[in-house]
């Protein structure tokens, strides 16, 4: 769904036919001179919305310009550009329809902690999420968890345990969902893979982590993404998508090592018309869209590519929002 500068202005996105950005404060109109507009490039928020949005569409060359607008707005901005390629969409967009694709993720962002990340690196990156076979199966499923169940953390996880044994996918992520917002009462020490952490979920992780040896490798993959998550958006999909990975073990196979490409960083000097970066619910505190969750599935959350697995695409129709 694609709109004009005409449909972008009136919602307030943009200014005029330049792609200048403004937001709305108390009912006037002002240009946004805060942190993120870089000489009226355009708004953080919307490049890194429409960022996303391209690659669930499979759109490499629109893919790319977004990207290289986000890290040319800002180098503040780099490490979010990073977190949501490599550490969100990972298990949000794409999950079970491309297992090796955390091995890939943890391998960079260990690389961006030794010695950063390069800009050839992240336009490898995003050719490779592009590309990649796509699956919504875990974001639907955190939709369909139960919020704000009256359990312990103790008597979620032995629940969780037993929805693992019985393959209920629903009560999995609700009982999983229920340990992460209990856990955080950081009550006891728990060791893992040579760390020390505060937080009773790694009691889970660790159970997960011991029950199917055949995908360690990528849970332990899922478990350095979600250590290394600087706020906590994306982590419960990548804990959920550990889950999934062990109740679906038999169908889960290890590509090759995934191919790395030449591609050059180009700076675009003219602002690209933003489309389906539209596709939101609204931008909290600048733009009020007054949209909803269905919207969002039905727009903003659209992806080509799906994955052809006839496992995971009964999975997706069962689950469909």
């Amino acid at each position: 769904m694609d709109y004009t500068y005409e449909d972008l202005i009136n919602a307030g996105i943009v200014k005029n036919s330049n792609g200048e950005c403004y937001a709305k404060y108390n009912e006037k109109n002002s240009i946004v001179h805060c942190e993120g507009v870089k000489s009226e490039r355009g708004l953080y928020r919307v490049w890194i919305s429409n960022l996303q949005k391209m690659i669930r569409r499979g759109r490499l060359e629109e893919a790319i310009t977004s990207m290289i607008e986000c890290v040319e707005t800002g180098e503040i901005f780099k490490s979010n550009v990073i977190n949501r390629l490599a550490k969100v969409i990972v298990s949000e967009d794409i999950g079970l329809a491309n297992p090796s694709l955390p091995i890939y993720c943890s391998k960079l962002i260990k690389k961006d902690n030794i010695e950063g990340l390069t800009n050839e690196d992240l336009l490898n990156l995003v050719y490779i999420l592009v590309k990649s076979k796509k699956s919504r199966l875990i974001d639907n499923l955190y939709y369909y968890c139960k919020r704000n169940i009256s359990l312990t953390f103790e008597e979620s996880f032995l629940q969780l345990k037993k929805s693992i044994d019985e393959n209920n996918l629903i009560d999995c992520v609700t009982h999983l969902n229920n340990c992460i917002e209990k856990s955080k009462s950081l009550n006891k020490s728990i060791s893992i893979i040579g760390l020390k952490k505060r937080h009773q979920i790694y009691e889970v992780w660790n159970y997960i982590l011991s029950l199917n040896k055949e995908v360690y490798e990528i849970n332990k993959c899922l478990l350095e993404i979600y250590i290394s998550h600087d706020k906590n958006s994306g982590r419960k999909l990548n804990m959920i998508q550990a889950l999934l990975n062990v109740i679906y073990s038999k169908y889960i196979k290890l590509d090759e090592e995934i191919e790395v490409i030449d591609l050059e960083w180009k700076r675009n000097e003219t602002i690209w018309p933003w489309s389906v970066s539209y596709d939101k619910h609204s931008i909290k505190e600048y733009i009020k869209l007054n949209r909803g969750s269905s919207f969002f599935f039905k727009y903003g959350a659209y992806i080509e590519n799906k994955s052809e697995e006839e496992w995971l695409i009964k999975l997706e129709e069962k689950y469909k929002i």
